[in-house]
C-alpha cells in the first residue's frame, strides 16, 4: 500500500514559536520592574513588544487552525500552544488598558483637595522633586468622590498614628519617612511606597494626622509616579486603607456600645450604675434618676429659717 505523506501545518508551528518568545518578554519585563531593574518606561516598551508578538502568535494560530480544517494533517497542538502563549503575553497590556475603566483614572487623590498632605523629605530614599513633577504632570480631572473625605477620630493623634502605621505595614507598604508623635499639638504622619498588584508600579502614599477639637483629624493622599494605570487606583487605595485602620482600631479597643439619648436623658442598657435608681416611664425605657438630693450651699439654712419659702420653692 502506498502511504501519502501527512500534511503538517508550518503556520501552526510558527505560532507556537512566536508565542514562546512573547510570553517570556512580557513576564520578564514585569518581574524586572518589580525588582527595581527597569523603569516604568522600559517596562512599557517590553509590554508593547510582547503585545505585538502575542497578537502575531494569535493570528498565526487562527491561520493554522483554518489550514488544518481545510486540508487536515497535524499541527493542532502547536496552534493551541501558540494561542495560550499569545493570550498570556497580552495580560500585562490588558491590565494597562483596563485599569482606567475599572476605577477612576485620577493620578493624584487626596481626602483634602484644598490642602492636600505634603510629601515628606529628609529620609534615606526621599521623594525627589522630579518624581513630584512626574506625579503632577499628568492628572485626569474627575469628580471628587463623596467618600474620599477627611475623617475625625475621638482619640489622641499619637494613638491614631500608631494604628495607621500598623495598618500600612500589614498591607505590605514600605515606610520611607515618618514624623513620629512628639507634643500633643504637633501633627504626625508618614509616607510609604506602594506597588500595584499586577505590574508593580510604585506609587506614593502620605498620611497626615493633626489635633482636632474632637480628637484627631486624619488626611491621606495617594499619587501615581507615572501616567500608567494598573488595576487598583488611588481612590480604591484610600477606601481600603480606611477599612484597614478601622480593623486595627477594633482589634485594639473593641466596639464601643452606642448610647441612646432621649429628651436629654441617657438610656442605659442593663443594671443602672451605683447611685442611680431604675425608673420606668412611657414603656420599657429606663431613665436614670438620682437617689440622692443634690446639695446646694445655703439651701438647708434658708429652708430651716423660713419653711414657707422652702415650700414655695418646691411648688
Amino acid at each position: 500500500m502506498k502511504r501519502y505523506p501527512v500534511f503538517t501545518s508550518n503556520i501552526a508551528r510558527l505560532s507556537r514559536r512566536v508565542g514562546a518568545i512573547a510570553l517570556p518578554v512580557a513576564v520578564l519585563g514585569v518581574l524586572a520592574h518589580r525588582a527595581g531593574l527597569l523603569e516604568p518606561a522600559q517596562m512599557s516598551f517590553s509590554i508593547l513588544l510582547a503585545t505585538i508578538l502575542g497578537i502575531a502568535a494569535l493570528f498565526l494560530a487562527v491561520a493554522g487552525f483554518l489550514q488544518l480544517w481545510n486540508r487536515g494533517g497535524t499541527g493542532a497542538g502547536h496552534a493551541v500552544l501558540g494561542s495560550i502563549y499569545g493570550i498570556a503575553a497580552l495580560l500585562p497590556a490588558a491590565a494597562l488598558a483596563m485599569g482606567p475603566f475599572l476605577q477612576d483614572s485620577a493620578l493624584d487623590v487626596s481626602t483634602d483637595p484644598d490642602d492636600p498632605p505634603a510629601f515628606l523629605q529628609g529620609v534615606d530614599e526621599p521623594v525627589t522633586p522630579n518624581q513630584l513633577l512626574r506625579v503632577l504632570k499628568v492628572r485626569s480631572e474627575v469628580p471628587h468622590s463623596a467618600d474620599i473625605v477627611s475623617r475625625r477620630y475621638r482619640m489622641q493623634p499619637a494613638e491614631l498614628h500608631f494604628a495607621a502605621l500598623k495598618a500600612a505595614r500589614r498591607n505590605g507598604w514600605r515606610i520611607v519617612a515618618e514624623t513620629p508623635p512628639d507634643l500633643l499639638d504637633d501633627p504626625t504622619g508618614f509616607q510609604a511606597e506602594v506597588k500595584t498588584p499586577v505590574l508593580g508600579l510604585v506609587e506614593d502614599v502620605v498620611v497626615r494626622i493633626r489635633p482636632d477639637r474632637l480628637g484627631a483629624l486624619f488626611d491621606m493622599r495617594s499619587a501615581s509616579r507615572s501616567a500608567l494605570q494598573d488595576i487598583g487606583g488611588n481612590s480604591d487605595r484610600i477606601r481600603n486603607f480606611y477599612g484597614a485602620v478601622d480593623d486595627v482600631l477594633l482589634e485594639t479597643y473593641g466596639e464601643i456600645e452606642s448610647i441612646e439619648v432621649l429628651d436629654d436623658a441617657v438610656v442605659l442598657e442593663g443594671d443602672p450604675p451605683e447611685g442611680v435608681s431604675d425608673v420606668r416611664a412611657d414603656g420599657d425605657e429606663k431613665i436614670p434618676v438620682p437617689e440622692f438630693k443634690p446639695y446646694v450651699e445655703g439651701a438647708e439654712d434658708s429652708s430651716d429659717e423660713d419653711p414657707d419659702s422652702a415650700e414655695d420653692l418646691e411648688g
